[in-house]
């Protein structure tokens, strides 16, 4: 049976102090059955000692447009909230 699902998504990642479970979340991002309909990682920095940046680089291997957001620390619904607000995908 064909698969006819075709939205694009876009992930949301509140990101703060959470440097050693970032590269796990992107694996298991980029192991999902359709990756190539992941439109965007959107990881919001909500203001976290350790730049996000420096985190998601290495993490990175397939071709996913990752958009990287600093923030203020302001907690989790805040950065999530964030991180909606600059979605393109169809579904968040």
């Amino acid at each position: 049976m064909a698969d006819h699902f075709a939205a694009t998504l876009s992930v949301v990642m509140p990101y703060y102090k959470n440097e050693r479970t970032i590269a796990a979340c992107l694996a298991s991002i980029q192991q999902q059955q359709h990756p190539e309909q992941i439109r965007e990682i959107i990881v919001v920095d909500d203001g976290s000692e350790v730049p996000a940046a420096d985190q998601l680089t290495p993490a990175l291997t397939e071709p996913i447009e990752v958009k990287i957001i600093p923030s203020r620390h302001a907690g989790q619904s805040k950065a999530t909230n964030i991180g909606i607000e600059a979605a393109c995908g169809e579904f968040v």
